[in-house]
């Protein structure tokens, strides 16, 4: 998966590319649930709310557009 997130001047920071797997804790819920929206070779962008606890300061507590390029799904 290839994600960007919105800066808050506008355009979008290239987050590069992330391997997911679904339900390990890695990444929040809502950019799972984003991801779970799109198939192999789509693209979804919307506005996501970070949580509070979110490790990134500068993403805690914010709603931030995300954009999630799904390049393929394996199963385990």
């Amino acid at each position: 998966v290839h994600l960007w997130v919105s800066e808050d001047a506008g355009g979008m920071v290239d987050g590069g590319e992330v391997d997911v797997t679904l339900g390990d804790g890695r990444l929040p819920e809502v950019i799972e649930e984003l991801v779970m929206e799109a198939r192999p070779g789509s693209t979804v962008e919307r506005p996501v709310r970070y949580p509070d606890d979110f490790p990134a300061p500068e993403l805690a507590g914010k709603t931030k557009t995300v954009r999630a390029e799904v390049h393929e799904v394996k199963r385990k």
